[in-house]
């Protein structure tokens, strides 16, 4: 940025300008909207450059040049897909990052049964293959599954019988 004053003649700036990029804009959302402080990075070649998203999960990206990146998010909870993008002064804006799977947590009760190591969960989704997850020794489950509609249950184990 240069500062320069017009007056009453004709102004010829000595000094060239430095171009150092373009600016490239984002978009991260969950499918319905846009996801707030998501944490984007660019990579490609030797240059790494990263973005919070904002409230509607937009994010810029200023001083890129040309060239082939890969694109990864990161926020609580939920994966999304590494894309990648062919970015120019042409193409400015860089694809859509959808989430691709959830975090569901939970827990067992086991007041009325002991832990085992055989009994799991089993996540089911019409059309889909089941899901089935260890659940750790104080009943805890976690996994990453894709948006379904989901029918969850435990997998008896042969003390459950």
């Amino acid at each position: 940025r240069k500062q320069v004053k017009v007056g009453l003649a004709s102004v010829v700036v000595e000094e060239p300008f430095v171009v150092e990029g373009f600016s490239v804009k984002g978009r991260v959302h969950t499918g319905d909207k846009g996801l707030a402080s998501a944490q984007v990075t660019l990579s490609g070649g030797e240059r790494e450059l990263t973005a919070t998203t904002n409230g509607d999960g937009d994010y810029f990206i200023d001083k890129i040049e040309s060239g082939t990146y890969t694109i990864n998010v990161l926020a609580d909870g939920i994966e999304f897909k590494e894309k990648k993008a062919e970015i120019s002064p042409s193409n400015p804006v860089l694809p859509v990052m959808t989430a691709s799977r959830y975090r569901v947590t939970g827990q067992l009760d086991f007041t009325t049964v002991s832990h085992d190591t055989n009994r799991k969960v089993r996540f089911s989704a019409a059309g889909e293959k089941d899901l089935i997850i260890d659940v750790s020794s104080e009943g805890k489950f976690s996994s990453y599954v894709p948006p379904a509609a989901y029918s969850i249950g435990v997998v008896a184990s042969t003390t459950d019988t």
